[in-house]
């Protein structure tokens, strides 16, 4: 019943709900409100636009705990956030990585592009790059999902949008330091770190979110793992789906 009121209910009873809900509870705080252009989510004092109510982002503990657990970025830090979706994972970057250092999100789908560049536009160390991370330069269709963090090169749910792809060695070729990678791109991962090898022997700092963990077949942690290992760095499975990878 829980999940057909999730999938079904109406954008503002779904909002309704989740004030109600969370007004009630000690353990986080979270506001959605109609906006001019969707939904303006709060959750802890940071402020995130959105095409829907039913994206949350996520809270600064959440972030710390689920891309900080072996190593942190640090004031100053050129950071990457490759699948920046609607800049709830960049915003919270720009605001550790400081006015000293810079966050570099990559996303290709244009409604996230619209709502990333509004929810980061009080930022001055954020650069945007309109392209899908991928094994090659070029374009492709990219399969569009009812969730905004849900788009994917390799799987699909209703529909398609063309996007430039490029890899990460190219998009990263202006930027001579970069001390920490979330890579988080719905089941690319694997094509996408095979084609990033100049970035991986100078980023020693990387968290990959890998998909299909229930499927043994499909799975993409060993093979990130795997890359990864074979790069050079130390790697650490978290949760089951995290790969972090260090390299001293």
């Amino acid at each position: 019943m829980r999940q057909y009121f999730i999938d079904n209910a109406p954008e503002w009873l779904f909002a309704l709900a989740t004030n109600i809900t969370h007004s009630r509870s000690s353990k986080e705080n979270i506001h959605i409100a109609r906006s001019e252009d969707g939904w303006l989510v709060e959750r802890d004092n940071i402020k995130i636009h959105s095409p829907t109510s039913r994206f949350y982002g996520i809270s600064m503990k959440t972030f710390e705990s689920k891309f900080e657990q072996y190593f942190s970025i640090k004031e100053g830090d050129v950071v990457m956030d490759v699948g920046s979706s609607l800049g709830d994972t960049t915003v919270i970057m720009g605001m550790k990585a400081g006015s000293t250092g810079k966050v570099i999100a990559v996303e290709p789908e244009p409604i996230n592009l619209k709502y990333l560049a509004k929810n980061t536009a009080e930022l001055d160390n954020v650069d945007i790059l309109d392209y899908a991370a991928w094994k090659s330069k070029g374009t492709m269709s990219l399969n569009t999902h009812s969730s905004p963090t849900g788009h994917s090169l390799v799987w699909g749910e209703k529909g398609s949008v063309e996007v430039k792809t490029d890899t990460l060695d190219n998009l990263t070729k202006k930027y001579p330091k970069i001390d920490y990678v979330k890579v988080d791109v719905q089941g690319a991962e694997v094509d996408v770190l095979k084609e990033a090898t100049e970035l991986l022997s100078r980023c020693n700092q990387w968290v990959v979110e890998t998909h299909f963990r229930n499927d043994l077949e499909k799975a993409t942690h060993p093979a990130v793992t795997k890359l990864l290992d074979d790069a050079g760095f130390k790697t650490t499975l978290f949760e089951g789906y995290v790969v972090y990878a260090q390299r001293e």
